[in-house]
């Protein structure tokens, strides 16, 4: 976590006090959460999808504890200057195999023209003009970047890291 976020405590405190509370023994440190956000909605898929309130609840709920490090905001704005570029309106889109399979496997039954049927009409539909693709397959992604550009969409990938 602290190798990419800041702590959600450095939002609200100087690192001085943060510091002098550690020396003091003043925090609890835990792995712990007995609360699950949204019931794993949207990531077992027997749980159901996301609802629109879970989504807008996740995203405050994010605002307001998750920050980049400064190293990681500065790379992220190098990437996203190269691979995002030309005034296009994005769409970005994460089909997971992989590591989905137990959790979601109704994503492996998506075929590439049903992924791509699905991109053309949300980027219709949302104004894009390019899709930034990912995913942790790499024939799929492969497929779908090329027929995504035959039907006109700009489209910009980054190799998996793993």
């Amino acid at each position: 976590w602290a190798a990419l976020f800041k702590q959600p405590a450095e939002l609200r405190f100087k690192r001085e006090t943060l510091q002098l509370a550690i020396q003091r023994g003043q925090f609890l440190e835990t792995t712990r959460n007995d609360f699950i956000y949204g019931d794993l909605r949207g990531v077992l898929q027997h749980c159901g999808g996301i609802t629109l309130d879970a989504a807008a609840r996740g995203r405050e709920l994010c605002r307001r504890t998750i920050q980049l490090s400064d190293e990681l905001q500065t790379k992220l704005e190098a990437h996203a200057a190269r691979l995002l570029g030309g005034g296009r309106r994005w769409l970005a889109v994460h089909v997971r195999r992989s590591d989905k399979v137990v959790e979601a496997p109704g994503n492996l039954l998506l075929t590439k023209d049903d992924i791509v049927t699905r991109i053309v009409g949300q980027s219709a539909l949302w104004g894009c003009t390019g899709v930034f693709l990912c995913s942790d397959d790499a024939k799929l992604k492969k497929d779908v970047e090329t027929d995504l550009a035959a039907g006109g969409l700009a489209v910009s990938t980054y190799e998996a890291a793993l």
